[in-house]
């Protein structure tokens, strides 16, 4: 995000999404009215609200908020794609928000609705597709993909030509070798070693890495 804007509003009410975003935020200088979208009227974590920030609760988009700029506030990945089909919204309508303090390469490509956290490094020839969440102290290494909806956790490290697939959730701490393919709708545990290809649709953890089950969600 490279310019100001003074309204945004979040689609979701995740705790940690939220802090995320206003940590952020905060980081460039930027105090917008935010709009949270929170239409399954679930328990909110005020105590994350920033005092610098005016936030106003909202349980369904009007036109008002349709022409504002989205970001997507759902930290579970089975969530983040049904969330955007069911609303209708156009991803071009939804901002990537990063922290000041990363170190992203120039010629990394981030699609539509990426979020990165602080203390995060991507190497040259990268790529986020659509709606990827990185958290903060994330390694990635140069000519890697991550796939669209998916979420890596804090403290993972991921080395060159490496692809993950969409919709994938790589656990805290975990590192991934050189080279390796994950497939889609993947869970990698915390803290796991993956040192060969995992596939489609699995939970795999450990040192090494192996698939434990299939994933059901």
């Amino acid at each position: 995000m490279e310019y100001y804007i003074d309204k945004i509003c979040i689609i979701g009410s995740s705790g940690a999404m939220l802090s995320m975003v206003l940590d952020n935020l905060e980081s460039r200088r930027q105090f917008p009215v935010i709009y949270l979208l929170n239409n399954l009227g679930l328990e909110l974590e005020t105590h994350l609200f920033h005092k610098a920030f005016e936030i106003i609760i909202i349980d369904k988009l009007e036109k008002e908020h349709v022409s504002l700029p989205f970001i997507l506030g759902v930290n579970k990945v089975a969530n983040k794609q049904s969330i955007v089909q069911n609303l209708q919204l156009e991803k071009e309508k939804f901002v990537n928000l990063t922290h000041l303090n990363t170190s992203i390469s120039s010629t990394t490509v981030i699609k539509h609705g990426v979020i990165v956290n602080c203390l995060t490094s991507i190497a040259a020839n990268s790529i986020l597709n659509e709606f990827v969440t990185i958290n903060r102290n994330v390694s990635i290494g140069h000519d890697t993909e991550i796939g669209a909806y998916s979420t890596i956790n804090p403290g993972v490290n991921i080395a060159g030509f490496v692809k993950i697939g969409d919709r994938c959730t790589i656990g805290m701490g975990a590192n991934v070798l050189d080279g390796v393919k994950i497939g889609e709708n993947t869970i990698i545990g915390a803290g796991s070693l993956v040192t060969k290809d995992i596939p489609d649709g699995v939970v795999a953890y450990g040192n090494p890495c192996k698939i434990i089950r299939k994933n059901e969600i």
